[in-house]
């Protein structure tokens, strides 16, 4: 708020100077074009099978030129050649030969036009590569940090969503790894489908955008990857409604394996020669479209009790069909028309959102049932009164320790609050409890890192470590001087008997009966010393 504050007060009294950038405007410049070598003559100029055929667009430059001009032209599967007066200034895809298997792409090919250039005929020569229908836009001319400008604004779009998927990527994996360390194996599936179709629709969305040339001129490999990316978007989308709808049916499955098909056809095509991936890309809007028609079915067949996540389930079916139609719409009008591809790109971009909702909204319930479920496993597993495990705990250690057989010693030592019992006579039970708690804390300091502790009940506790070549005697004697600091800081007189026991673990089915009596039997016999102890002091006395 401060910060907002002090910019329009700088806004309001800072004096306007000259200085703000101003590009040159961009336009056609009044050039008259002629079209020859095929039947349209206005723009845009709808080519259709016009593989191997080129078609030439004539007209005069301006009667004058300044400095940092140019010509912008988009070229789409096409090769194309800018001649002025007759002699070449610029090329694109000229050498690659009219093959099938070649994907050029849609670029924007920025031609310098020079002041001497002025007056002068200019033609360009447009080939397409394959036989699907493009269209033809009218070339641009203007300043070329303006032509370069309008790209970098024609692509904002394009980089706002693909920003927006890399941050629902991340979340999502973020969302995945809590999943899997709280061992829900139900949500992780559909995290991990849901991060598949948002990197592939990522990667689809950036290899068609402009991007990519500000990057590199590997024309060829953006559009193939971008083409394959598309192509197995459908795997992943079956998995995903297949894990959300809880259906393990042949349909699923099916349109799954039919899904591999796509990108092998892609890559079969451009390997082979024999046919053009473009040529074959319409197969996957079908497959897609066939695969949101299949989860529509399923999914109002789930529509019983009409709540948010079923309903959210039907609109992602529904969404993901009509961005299929215009998809396929496309793909029979034509490639180039960038008006299908926006709307097939918003759609794939409201279907991911619609997702991620029903991701939060999972993840939202899941955290509200952990909330409760870590609540009731507090109070099965913890001791209340000393936030330490208690009795099952214990016991379910002890039976897990058995499964494992490890052949190695564990050692178990019992403690038992010898003072407990008069505490309570004479200062109450709040007194006793802190005790217990003190007695608890003095646990911690001495065995965090080295063994389980847990209170077992009342005035007995119980230590287990795991491991061979390890002393009991020496934590004991560690643990009596905390209690003696204790008892100093506090002016109490806290005192424990203490026994234990080492064995080899094994998977005894008597393991673990026989392992809590021999440590039992040695407090038993402390206790015994101890008392005998006492009378003796007593008859001395």
């Amino acid at each position: 708020m401060a910060l907002v504050v002090l910019v329009f007060l700088c806004a309001l009294n800072e004096r306007p100077e000259e200085n703000k950038i101003q590009l040159a405007m961009v336009g056609d410049a009044n050039i008259e074009w002629q079209v020859s070598g095929c039947e349209d003559k206005d723009f845009p100029v709808i080519l259709t099978d016009m593989e191997g055929k080129a078609i030439e667009l004539c007209g005069t430059l301006p009667s004058k030129i300044e400095d940092n001009y140019g010509l912008m032209m988009n070229t789409v599967f096409s090769k194309c050649i800018i001649k002025v007066d007759g002699n070449k200034i610029a090329s694109f895809a000229e050498d690659i030969t009219g093959v099938k298997g070649k994907m050029v792409g849609d670029v924007r090919l920025i031609v310098p036009i020079t002041p001497d250039m002025a007056g002068k005929e200019i033609a360009i020569s447009i080939m397409p590569y394959h036989s699907i229908r493009l269209n033809v836009e009218k070339p641009v001319f203007g300043n070329l940090d303006s032509l370069r400008g309008s790209v970098v604004h024609k692509n904002q779009i394009h980089f706002l969503i693909i920003v927006f998927m890399l941050a629902i990527m991340i979340l999502s994996i973020g969302f995945m790894i809590y999943q899997a360390k709280k061992g829900n194996k139900k949500i992780v599936p559909i995290n991990g489908y849901f991060i598949g179709i948002v990197f592939l629709a990522s990667v689809w969305i950036f290899c068609n955008s402009d991007i990519p040339q500000f990057l590199s001129n590997r024309t060829q490999t953006f559009c193939i990857v971008g083409t394959l990316a598309l192509s197995m978007i459908g795997i992943p989308y079956m998995g995903y409604f297949s894990c959300v709808i809880k259906r393990e049916t042949s349909f699923f499955k099916v349109m799954e394996l039919i899904g591999w098909l796509c990108p092998i056809v892609v890559i079969i095509g451009y390997v082979t020669d024999i046919y053009a991936p473009i040529d074959v890309l319409g197969l996957t809007h079908l497959y897609i479209l066939v695969a949101g028609l299949g989860s529509f079915v399923y999914a109002a067949i789930e529509q019983k009790g009409g709540d948010f996540r079923k309903r959210l389930v039907l609109i992602e079916s529904v969404t993901m069909i009509l961005t299929a139609v215009f998809a396929l719409a496309s793909y029979v009008a034509s490639p180039s028309e960038r008006s299908f591809a926006v709307v097939g790109g918003v759609g794939l971009f409201v279907f991911v959102a619609e997702i991620l909702s029903l991701l939060v909204y999972d993840e939202t319930n899941y955290i509200k049932e952990r909330k409760y479920l870590d609540t009731y496993e507090e109070i099965t597993y913890k001791d209340v009164l000393t936030g330490i495990e208690n009795r099952i705990s214990f016991d379910n250690k002890l039976d897990e320790l058995k499964e494992t057989g490890s052949e190695n010693f564990a050692t178990l030592i019992l403690f038992d609050l010898d003072c407990l019992r008069e505490v309570n006579d004479n200062y109450g039970f709040d007194e006793g409890d802190a005790y217990i708690v003190d007695f608890a804390e003095c646990l911690k300091k001495v065995y965090d890192g080295k063994g389980d502790y847990y209170r077992l009940g009342g005035d007995e506790f119980a230590v287990l470590i795991p491991g061979k070549d390890f002393d009991p005697e020496e934590t004991v004697d560690e643990l009596l001087k905390e209690v003696n600091y204790i008892n100093r800081v506090k002016k109490r007189s806290l005192s424990f008997i203490s026994g234990w026991t080492q064995r080899v673990v094994s998977k005894d089915p008597n393991f673990k009966r026989d392992f809590y009596r021999l440590a039992d039997q040695s407090l038993c016999a402390m206790k015994i010393r101890q008392s005998f102890a006492k009378s003796e002091d007593f008859k001395e006395e």
